[in-house]
């Protein structure tokens, strides 16, 4: 007689089952898939991003400040007498 049709197997073997669904339920993390590198560099490019905007910032602010001195320089010029 196959043992693996009596009761006492087949609810032994039901136990097995469930304790391994529990233990792949409990991998740990490192077993995961890794993520995708597009997914990591992600922080990455938002900050090169950020850095980006904040020079073309900076940029904007230098060319408005000269063309302000430029603007002074000029009604100077204009102005009789004026220094």
């Amino acid at each position: 007689e196959d043992k693996s049709d009596l009761p006492e197997e087949k609810t032994a073997q039901a136990v097995r089952e469930i304790a391994g669904q529990e233990q792949d339920r409990m991998t740990p993390p490192e077993r995961e898939p890794p993520l995708p590198e597009s997914v990591l560099r992600e922080p990455q490019r938002e900050r090169e991003t950020i850095r980006e905007v904040a020079r073309e910032n900076r940029g904007r602010e230098r060319l408005q400040q000269m063309e302000q001195e430029m603007v002074r320089d000029l009604q100077k010029e204009k102005t009789p007498g004026g220094d």
